[in-house]
């Protein structure tokens, strides 16, 4: 592993700990929930060992604050279909619908690489095309099935280049995978194994082995790896984007901790008895404790104050990692604010999703054009809608873009597009052919009315001649 993945991965952990989940900072308790002073290890009276840190950590819950933004960000960049235009029909046909081999469509795989370049600051993918099996007979001629494989960071272990001039070919790129093995007669495992891509050939080792288990020639003279970048510092370099936003889910996930686990502790009042020379008292709805005359018994609890205060700065980061959003959905305020305020933070945040919309659409133009040099075909056009600052139409907004196109200030090609825009046409709807439907009924419309007016027009009264002016000397 090569040095500048070892600096990156310092700036990933973060990222793979807010997007995990619970369980994962379960596992790494010690990095993002670390033991106080006072939570050693104790027994209880009836020798029984008892760790009040392990019942922190078992009450804490993350927050998936961070996950969620991402998500949504890239459903607002992929809220339309992902469009393709030209090249030959085999890719809208059939390829769009399986891109990977395992029936996964384009749209959900753009959704997953986008989600993995705004977590980490970028994703990759390499372009392969299944094997050609040397059996007798088979015929050579038909052409290669490419597929997409997704290439997350974490899987990074090195690059390296003709030279260090920018624009410098890739001469080899190393990732690591699990492979899937059977073990037994029902059972399996997933051995690790390190792949190695170079132009024109492959090579596969098992992990932290020199011994080569597998090889093979790749049709392409140049390494197929396209990367798509969220948040770009150098070639096949990033930074997470969300770094900000994901520290201050971590802040988050340790104060949600120590109240839940005191809400844990203060929620059980304690009984103290006065006076009192009876055996141990025992509580609950069932029991009773007889007491002699001057005893005293009372419930100790915990002042709200400190809960109160703690809530509050919850709801301050809550603010906060909203406020940090990469989408106006995704930073949502809970103050008003003015609407130049607004603007600016529209504007942001259309900033950061049209650099990461342009970054995926052409990384899915160069991974078609790879896949078109497989099979030999005409590539298609990848286009990302990039018009995130989508709003609905409203009826009166409808009726004057009505108004206007039937006086011709508008086009009725411009009408169509303002209503697709503002979801009032379906996607699945030909506008073309909805453009000439709609041109053929206004023509009809057109001639029907002419031939009313005609048939409506009054004859001249009988006897009445139009008389030309006579001209006067």
């Amino acid at each position: 592993m090569d040095t500048t993945v070892l600096r990156m991965r310092q700036k990933w952990e973060i990222m793979q700990a807010v997007t995990s989940g619970t369980e994962y900072l379960h596992e790494n308790a010690e990095v993002y929930l670390p033991r106080e002073p006072r939570e050693n290890k104790t027994k209880t009276s009836q020798n029984v060992e008892y760790d009040p840190w392990i019942a922190r950590v078992n009450l804490s819950i993350l927050a998936p604050f961070t996950k969620r933004l991402i998500a949504n960000a890239a459903g607002m960049v992929l809220r339309r279909r992902i469009k393709l235009e030209g090249g030959d029909p085999y890719w809208e046909d059939e390829f769009r619908k399986n891109v990977d081999g395992d029936d996964t469509s384009l749209d959900q795989f753009a959704k997953k690489r986008l989600e993995v370049a705004l977590t980490y600051g970028m994703s990759s993918i390499i372009v392969d095309a299944e094997r050609r099996k040397a059996e007798s007979g088979a015929d050579q001629i038909d052409p290669l099935r490419p597929y997409f494989v997704p290439v997350d960071p974490w899987q990074y272990l090195g690059s390296r280049r003709a030279s260090d001039d920018p624009g410098a070919s890739l001469t080899m790129f190393r990732y690591q995978e699990e492979r899937k093995t059977a073990a037994g007669d029902y059972g399996e495992e997933y051995v690790p194994i390190a792949r190695v891509i170079r132009p024109g050939a492959y090579e596969v080792f098992e992990a932290d082995k020199q011994d080569r288990i597998e090889s093979g020639e790749l049709l392409l003279n140049y390494v197929p790896l396209v990367s798509i970048y969220a948040e770009k510092e150098g070639y096949l370099c990033a930074t997470p984007p969300l770094s900000d936003v994901a520290h201050l889910n971590i802040a988050h996930y340790r104060r949600l901790a120590d109240l839940l686990h005191s809400l844990h502790i203060a929620a059980i009042g304690l009984l103290v008895l006065e006076n009192y020379d009876g055996e141990e008292g025992v509580t609950g709805l069932n029991y009773a404790i007889k007491m002699n005359t001057g005893d005293k018994a009372y419930w100790v609890q915990c002042d709200a104050g400190s809960f109160v205060a703690q809530a509050e700065l919850l709801d301050r980061l809550e603010n906060e990692i909203s406020h940090l959003g990469v989408t106006k959905l995704l930073g949502q305020k809970f103050v008003a604010e003015s609407a130049d305020a607004k603007r600016i933070d529209h504007q942001q945040a259309n900033c950061v999703l049209a650099v990461a919309a342009m970054e995926l659409e052409t990384g899915l133009n160069k991974a078609f054009k790879m896949a078109a040099e497989y099979r030999n075909i005409e590539p298609p056009k990848v286009i990302v809608d990039k018009d995130f600052d989508f709003y609905r139409l409203l009826g009166q907004d409808v009726s004057v873009l009505s108004d206007l196109e039937d006086k011709g200030q508008i086009t009725t090609e411009l009408f169509h597009r303002i209503l697709f825009q503002g979801e009032w046409i379906p996607e699945d709807v030909d506008r073309e052919e909805l453009l000439k439907n709609v041109e053929k009924l206004k023509a009809e419309a057109k001639k029907f009315l002419m031939e009313q007016q005609a048939a409506n027009r009054p004859l001249p009264a009988a006897g009445k001649q139009n008389k030309a002016p006579q001209a006067t000397a």
